[in-house]
């Protein structure tokens, strides 16, 4: 799958993957960056294989055995440790998306609309804390400039990156306690109160658009 990515998009994951390992090195010590190196290279060797095969099954029962004589601090380090990298790769692939959308040409409307409705909700099932979200957003600017460049990570933005991700390994993944609907609505208004969002309402009302935010949040209830 991954030799059908846009060779820019790989790059990018490339580079920012292993400036979080040195992140991880630096943070964490280098035992603890070679356990989760190693562990890496044998799953990743493992996802070309049928599942269920007895030899898979052998490797993951004695992966499972070495995880299970770690502390609880070592565990965490190794778990935090793989879902930065792939929260790290989902942003990479949400910004090069956004990225290719923004070199499109922008259609001109041959007839303006009366009305525009905004339709906006937060799901109240966020399991990520605020700092992480916070995180992210700088962390795909970083990303968004180096795609803007040349798709790897230059030594300009290497060192704000680098700094961005060693804070992602101090900040826990998950909230402490369940979202409330106040948490909801502070994440809408953090998306609504950009500068995006603000030049898209200033636009319609330059064009004489009528312009409305609707929002459920707390209404479904299903939190």
């Amino acid at each position: 799958m991954k030799k059908h990515l846009p060779q820019p998009l790989k790059k990018l994951v490339n580079s920012s993957v292993s400036i979080l390992g040195i992140a991880i090195r630096e943070k964490y010590g280098v035992k603890m960056y070679h356990r989760v190196e190693n562990l890496r290279r044998v799953l990743s060797k493992l996802k070309h294989k049928s599942s269920s095969t007895n030899a898979v099954y052998e490797v993951l029962r004695e992966l499972y055995k070495s995880l299970d004589q770690l502390s609880p601090k070592e565990q965490f380090e190794i778990a935090h440790s793989y879902a930065c990298m792939l929260e790290l790769i989902n942003a990479c692939e949400s910004t090069y998306r956004s990225h290719r959308l923004s070199k499109n040409a922008h259609k001109k409307f041959t007839s303006m609309p009366e009305e525009i409705i905004f339709v906006v909700t937060s799901h109240p099932t966020e399991a990520r804390s605020p700092d992480i979200l916070a995180l992210f957003k700088l962390i795909r600017s970083v990303l968004k400039q180096a795609l803007e460049t040349s798709a790897s990570i230059e030594e300009s933005h290497r060192a704000v990156l680098l700094h961005f991700l060693k804070m992602l390994l101090d900040v826990p993944m998950a909230r402490a306690s369940k979202p409330r609907v106040e948490d909801e609505a502070a994440h809408i208004f953090d998306f609504v109160l950009t500068d995006n969002s603000l030049k898209t309402f200033l636009w319609a009302k330059q064009n004489n658009i009528s312009l409305a935010l609707r929002t459920w949040v707390g209404g479904d209830k299903d939190g």
